[in-house]
């Protein structure tokens, strides 16, 4: 009885009850139902026409899908190319001369991780393969006391190959 008593009173007011929801009661002005009897709900249509438009990008994106693939996997490699080459500049790194057989020479070569943390130490180091012309040694053998870098020169020698 009070919910109806409380309806008359805003209708007696001019608001039009819409819906109840969770014990409140929703209304609505003559002046309001003539603007959505005029232009529609607003909102909706808003919200109905971006997801049409979100769904139209879906798919043109989903029809160029294989471009666009090929277009990130070139990039990437561009990325990469280019972080090595600006690191080459800002390090000084030279480009490898490869020759035939199985040989390494590196000369004033230094860890890149230990370089950027100013804890640079350059070191050569000579392998060849047994019948190599200008044959070097076949192996070498790190001695030292812990923490006199022997991991250190071993990680430079395969990052140096690596890189």
């Amino acid at each position: 009885e009070e919910a109806e008593y409380v309806e008359r009173d805003f209708e007696a007011a001019g608001l039009a009850l819409q819906f109840h929801e969770e014990g409140e009661g929703f209304f609505k002005t003559a002046k309001c139902a003539s603007l959505d009897d005029k232009y529609g709900d607003i909102l909706s249509r808003m919200r109905d026409l971006e997801s049409h438009l979100v769904r139209h990008l879906e798919l043109q994106v989903l029809a160029s899908l294989s471009e666009l693939l090929d277009a990130q996997s070139v990039l990437a490699e561009l990325d990469c190319i280019l972080a090595l080459a600006t690191a080459a500049i800002e390090h000084k790194l030279v480009r490898p001369r490869v020759v035939d057989g199985a040989q390494l020479d590196l000369k004033g070569a230094w860890h890149p991780l230990l370089h950027a943390a100013q804890q640079l130490v350059p070191n050569d180091c000579r392998l060849c393969a047994p019948g190599e012309p200008e044959a070097a040694d076949r192996m070498l053998l790190l001695t030292g006391p812990n923490a006199s870098g022997k991991t250190v020169y071993l990680r430079m020698v395969g990052i140096t190959c690596f890189l």
